[in-house]
């Protein structure tokens, strides 16, 4: 069992490096996008998010602080859905291009409250193969 979560955890985080290293090598176009949405200083926010995918992304790859790194990427796409697809503030086929993003975002904001929980639940005990411990040690029950 412990091998499936070591392999879930890897490809979930393959979406957040991925869109770090994306952040990082085309921060202009990125930065663009943006600031079309309303972002104030658009370059900097894009290069602060980037940096945050990487490193989230990263810790969920490779067992360190597993639970944090899933609560922090999970609180960043949570934010980015409200402000980056506002859908209910459009219409017509802007609304129905942006829904699909903003519950894309919803959907892995759930699934990193699932990894937080399962995670900060671990204690002491390391059965998903995680370089470093949680950080947190919460009794769900």
């Amino acid at each position: 069992m412990e091998n499936v979560f070591l392999i879930g955890r890897i490809v979930f985080s393959m979406l957040f490096i991925g869109s770090g290293i994306g952040h990082l090598t085309d921060t202009e176009g990125s930065a663009q996008y943006a600031q079309s949405k309303g972002i104030g200083n658009a370059r900097a926010m894009v290069q602060l998010s980037g940096v945050t995918f990487l490193l989230g992304g990263s810790a969920i790859a490779l067992g360190v602080f597993t639970d944090l790194a899933f609560l922090l990427i999970g609180l960043q796409v949570l934010i980015l859905a409200f402000v980056m697809h506002p859908f209910w503030k459009l219409d017509g086929a802007e609304q129905q291009a942006e829904m699909p993003h903003f519950m894309k975002n919803l959907s892995l904001f759930g699934a990193c409250l699932m990894g937080f929980a399962f995670f900060s639940s671990l204690g002491a005990v390391d059965d998903a193969k995680q370089l470093v411990g949680p950080l947190f040690d919460v009794d769900w029950n």
